[in-house]
C-alpha cells in the first residue's frame, strides 16, 4: 500500500506498483487479491488498482515517511533459524 501510495491518489496499473516493490507482477497477485478482499484496495478496471479511502494516499506518506522497498523475501529468507540450545 505504500508503494502505491508513492504514485498518488491513483488509479494506478498494477505492473507500476509491482515495479515499485522489486517484484514481478505475477509475484504481486496474490498481494493485490489479498487487499482486494480486505476492502483497502480495489479495481477499477483490469489491471488498473485504487485505494477504496479518499486521500489514503496522502495518510500512507505521511504514516510512513522515510519507506524505500526492500527486496521481495525468498524460500530461503523466510526459513526459521535452527535454533542453538540443544535438547537433551
Amino acid at each position: 500500500m505504500r508503494a502505491m501510495a508513492e504514485f498518488g491518489p491513483g488509479p494506478h496499473r498494477s505492473g507500476e506498483i509491482a515495479q515499485k516493490l522489486l517484484m514481478d507482477v505475477t509475484a504481486a497477485g496474490p498481494v493485490r487479491n489479498g487487499l482486494i478482499r480486505k476492502g483497502m484496495v480495489y479495481s477499477p478496471q483490469h489491471g488498473d488498482t485504487a485505494f477504496t479511502v479518499p486521500m489514503f494516499d496522502q495518510f500512507m506518506r505521511r504514516s510512513m515517511p522515510d519507506w524505500a522497498p526492500s527486496p521481495p523475501a525468498t524460500a530461503e529468507s523466510r526459513k526459521k533459524p535452527k535454533s542453538s540450545k540443544s535438547r537433551h
